[in-house]
């Protein structure tokens, strides 16, 4: 009969009590038990429910069936009624591994989170670092080009000079030939004791001695002419090479800038997008932890009070007299909160991944930086004046220039 009283009582606090305690509900319950053995008259104070888990709900439901089974005056003694109770504990025992379990499972998934977001970054920097692999190729063609120009320039100068000094020997040899020319004179006049024969053998003799004497410098006209004519030739052509060539470096240093400004843009963009996917992942591990913590609290309070409920239904075991049941219940009623162990219920949070800082690009095309390097020989200006006017690469804004450097 004391039994049944003791256990009558502790239903009020083991099933209306505080979930949110610092123990258990049969925490309580060994409290309500020690206070009726010392007086039965003692008056119980029902505190208002609080917010359950379906965990807690469930242990407090079986709590409430076994006094309810009690209380209806069942045979204590029914090993098949406490053969059902011990069945749907190990019932809930299985619940909670399997929930642990669950929740351990949740915390490694949002912790793989934070893997996605790296596996994003290297795609990123890989691309990067390809592009990157791009401008190399052409910024190492960039120097011998304008060095094939510089060479074509002096030819040019050399040509030009040339053709100056050609066009002014031609032109004092046409005035010393002219000059020559000017001492032969008109000497066609007959003579009036001179025939017809004697005239034409004077007029021979004496153009033939000019023709002899003009011969040298017409000669010497003529070659200059002809090398003049040669000069401006390849002046020509060196001219035409030497502009092909320079819009060759144009367009070289334009591509340049071109695969620069993608690599520093998709380094730009991947580190905006890590960083957004590692705050997300951040987010999301924040809210889980919140989650499984306040479940595993559940879980080992579930638990202590499952251990602490096997306790109490040994004492309706048929095989024990009264002594033995006494002595059963007095063992649970002395059940501390260390004696039940909940490490196998632990969960490992495991690391948080720091987040890495992203590598950025801070040489951006035509920075001071970015000329100094890459336009060491050729003019400085054909970073910015190439293939267009005036180049700019658009993610290298006064922002970004401020914040990560380059100018």
């Amino acid at each position: 009969m004391h039994l049944r009283i003791f256990l009558g009582c502790a239903a009020i606090y083991f099933v209306h009590g505080e979930l949110a305690a610092a123990d258990d509900i049969l925490a309580m319950l060994q409290r309500d038990l020690q206070t009726t053995r010392h007086g039965q008259g003692t008056t119980y104070h029902q505190s208002g429910p609080v917010g359950k888990s379906e965990l807690m709900t469930g242990v407090a439901r079986l709590a409430e069936m076994i006094m309810v089974a009690i209380k209806e005056d069942k045979d204590l003694g029914d090993d098949a009624l406490v053969s059902r109770f011990n069945e749907s504990v190990q019932v809930m025992y299985k619940g909670i591994r399997a929930d642990t379990r669950a929740n351990q499972n949740e915390i490694a998934d949002s912790i793989k989170a934070f893997t996605k977001c790296n596996k994003y970054s290297r795609a990123v920097y890989s691309k990067a670092v390809i592009t990157e692999g791009h401008f190399w190729r052409v910024g190492k063609l960039y120097p011998k080009c304008t060095r094939e120009e510089m060479a074509l320039k002096l030819k040019i100068g050399v040509y030009k000079k040339d053709k100056r000094l050609l066009k002014n020997d031609v032109k004092v040899a046409r005035l010393l030939e002219k000059a020559k020319g000017r001492k032969c004179t008109n000497v066609c006049s007959k003579g009036r004791l001179e025939n017809y024969h004697e005239e034409l053998k004077r007029l021979g003799s004496y153009y033939g001695k000019c023709a002899k004497d003009l011969e040298p410098a017409g000669k010497k006209l003529a070659k200059l002419e002809k090398q003049l004519k040669e000069t401006v030739k390849l002046d020509k052509e060196s001219a035409g090479k030497y502009q092909v060539m320079k819009d060759k470096c144009k367009l070289i240093a334009w591509v340049m800038n071109k695969y620069k400004c993608a690599a520093v843009t998709n380094l730009h963009l991947g580190c905006d997008g890590y960083g957004a996917c590692w705050k997300t992942a951040k987010k999301n591990y924040d809210k889980v932890r919140k989650f499984v913590a306040r479940e595993e609290m559940d879980m080992k309070i579930g638990w202590r009070a499952l251990r602490r409920m096997e306790c109490f239904l040994g004492v309706l075991d048929e095989k024990k007299d009264k002594a033995g049941k006494k002595k059963q219940l007095h063992k649970c009623i002395n059940i501390k909160r260390k004696d039940i162990s909940t490490v196998h219920l632990n969960i490992d949070y495991m690391k948080l991944p720091k987040e890495p800082k992203c590598p950025r690009d801070p040489m951006c095309p035509c920075s001071k930086m970015y000329v100094r390097y890459w336009f060491k020989e050729g003019p400085k200006n054909r970073c910015i004046s190439n293939k267009v006017n005036r180049y700019m690469c658009p993610v290298c804004t006064s922002k970004y220039v401020r914040k990560y450097g380059g100018w």
